[in-house]
């Protein structure tokens, strides 16, 4: 889970499910404006398709009013 402010105060927060074999198979993102009192609805970035290996390693940042996310998608070795 990451946690990040932008210059407005408002709150972000990122995270990875993980599979039963801890692989991730999918990414939220979630923001508070509040503070963290409350939460927005998380929201699923991206998801494990067949074929994948994994979904993860996400990084975020923040510039200006954007919400900057980035994850790597491993394929299967077959």
């Amino acid at each position: 889970m990451r946690i990040i402010t932008d210059l407005k105060n408002r709150l972000h927060v990122t995270w990875t499910l993980y599979g039963e074999e801890g692989n991730g198979i999918a990414i939220y993102y979630s923001q508070s404006l509040d503070n963290g009192k409350t939460w927005s609805k998380p929201f699923e970035v991206a998801a494990w398709r067949p074929g994948w290996y994994e979904t993860d390693w996400l990084v975020s940042g923040v510039l200006g009013d954007e919400i900057h996310l980035i994850w790597k998608v491993a394929s299967s070795l077959i």
